[in-house]
C-alpha cells in the first residue's frame, strides 16, 4: 500500500492514532451511539495497521468477523438498552481535544523532530514493518498512556455527577 512519494511511517502513525481516537470514544463518551462509532474507528485503525503489514485478506477477514460479531450483536443491543445523560456533549468535546493532541503527537514523532525520520517502511515487507512498529511502539505507547490517563481522570471526574448505578465502563 505504498503511495511512492509518501512515507508509510506517516500512515502507520495515522492508523495508530485512529485506533487510540476510537478507543477514547468507546471509553469516555456518554452516548452509546458515539461508543458504537468509537468501536468502528478502533476496528478501522487496527485494520489499517494490518494492511500496512501486508496482510490484506486476513485484515479483511478480521474486519468482517469483528464487524459482524461485535458491532451488530453487542454494540447495537447496548445502544438500544442504554440511556443518555447530561454529560454526553462535554465528554465528546473532551475526546475530540484528546484526539487532536494524539494526532499532533504522532505528527511530532514522525516529522523528524525526535530523530525518527530516518526509519522508512518499505512496501509489502512484513518483518520490516513489524520491526518499525516495535521501534515506534515505545513512543506511541507512552504518549497513548498519557492520553488514556487524561481520559480516565475525565471519567472519574464525571462519575460524581452520574447516578450510583453507573460504572466507569457504562460511560
Amino acid at each position: 500500500m505504498s503511495l511512492g512519494f509518501v512515507n508509510n511511517e506517516f500512515y502507520l502513525g495515522v492508523f495508530f492514532s485512529i485506533y487510540i481516537f476510537g478507543s477514547l470514544f468507546a471509553c469516555v463518551c456518554a452516548s452509546p451511539y458515539v461508543v458504537v462509532f468509537g468501536v468502528l474507528l478502533s476496528v478501522l485503525g487496527v485494520l489499517g495497521v494490518i494492511f500496512l503489514g501486508g496482510v490484506f485478506f486476513t485484515g479483511l477477514l478480521f474486519f468482517l468477523v469483528y464487524l459482524g460479531g461485535m458491532m451488530v450483536v453487542f454494540s447495537y443491543s447496548v445502544s438500544l438498552s442504554a440511556d443518555r445523560f447530561f454529560l454526553g456533549t462535554s465528554s465528546v468535546l473532551f475526546v475530540f481535544l484528546l484526539g487532536i493532541l494524539e494526532v499532533f503527537g504522532i505528527w511530532v514523532c514522525s516529522s523528524g523532530f525526535l530523530g525518527f525520520n530516518e526509519l522508512v517502511l518499505p512496501s509489502n515487507s512484513l518483518p520490516t514493518s513489524y520491526e518499525l512498529l516495535v521501534r515506534h511502539l515505545g513512543v506511541y505507547v507512552v504518549f497513548g498512556l498519557f492520553i488514556l490517563f487524561l481520559a480516565l481522570l475525565n471519567c472519574f471526574y464525571f462519575i460524581g455527577g452520574v447516578s450510583g448505578r453507573k460504572s466507569i465502563f457504562a460511560l
